[in-house]
Formats: C-alpha cells, structure tokens, sequence
C-alpha cells in the first residue's frame, strides 16, 4: 500500500470496481477499499441491468454474464406492488459475482490496488489532500488522496463521514 493515491475508492462492488477501472485506465493511481474477504461476495442488491442501459455503460458486458432475458419487471412492498412490460423494462439477470470480478480485473489490469478485507475507520478532508485511516488484517495504516469515491452502499460510511448522508 502506498501513502499517496490519486483516488480512494471506497467499496468494491460494481460501482467502486467500475469506478477504480474508469481512474486507473485514464493513469490514476487508485486504491479500492472494502471490508468483504472476496470480490462477488456480500451481495446486497439486485442482479440484473436494464437492456436499453447496455448500450451507455462505456463498457460491454460479457454476454457470458448476462444469465437470462428478462421481459419485465414486478415489484412488491407491503400493499403497493406493480408490473411492467415491453422494451424500457426488458433486461437481463446478471452472473454479479462474475461481473464484480470481470470488472476488479479490468481495473487491476491499469495498475488500481484493491484491499479487501479492509475497513476505512476513519477520513479527514483538507485543502486539497485527504487522510483516510484503514484497519487492514496487517494493521492500521493511513493513506493520502486527492479524491475520495465513496461507494460502499445504501449505509455509506464515507458519505455520512464527510457529511453527504
């Protein structure tokens, strides 16, 4: 792990590893930080991606993750529920463990770290360089950063950290 990083990304699932990929491709240095012992593990969201988003994501998706067609969508939550139909709501399940790996090497591939098994306890912003502290199997350690991602969910840690949610 090195002290200064261009962009700490915080949390690798789709967003943070697709994140790390987008910086350390364009020659960022990157770290991605998540507290899962493994990429693909911990899923909490749903598995599939609308068909008509395929084409503006700036990546292609395997066809091998993509699981099956999908010509709809239904929802329920307590008494509301809803369905629909027809090309805006087609899509396809995906293989996510296979996309969030998929994705980790893609980012890898351009030189991003990723630290898995790793808690970020702690952020400072500043004038232009921020501190982020990570508890590591190895230890506590403190890294610099220009830019902070965060991605690590609906209960974000680094939003609420820095005052975002």
């Amino acid at each position: 792990m090195n002290e200064y990083y261009d962009v700490v990304v915080i949390g690798a699932s789709l967003a943070g590893l697709a994140a790390a990929w987008s910086a350390s491709e364009k020659g960022l240095s990157v770290l991605c930080v998540d507290k899962k012992k493994k990429i693909g593990d911990e899923i909490s969201c749903a598995e599939g991606v609308a068909e008509f988003l395929l084409d503006k994501v700036p990546f292609k998706i395997p066809k091998s993750i993509l699981i099956k067609k999908m010509l709809g969508i239904s929802f329920f939550c307590d008494s509301f529920s809803f369905e629909k139909t027809g090309p805006l709501w087609s899509g396809y399940s995906i293989d996510r463990q296979k996309l969030e790996c998929w994705l980790a090497k893609k980012a890898q591939k351009y030189g991003a770290e990723i630290c898995l098994n790793s808690l970020v306890i702690g952020i400072s912003t500043g004038n232009k360089v921020n501190k982020i502290t990570i508890q590591t199997s190895h230890g506590l350690n403190e890294v610099s950063s220009g830019f902070i991602i965060a991605a690590d969910g609906a209960n974000s840690y680094a939003a609420r950290t820095l005052g975002l949610g």
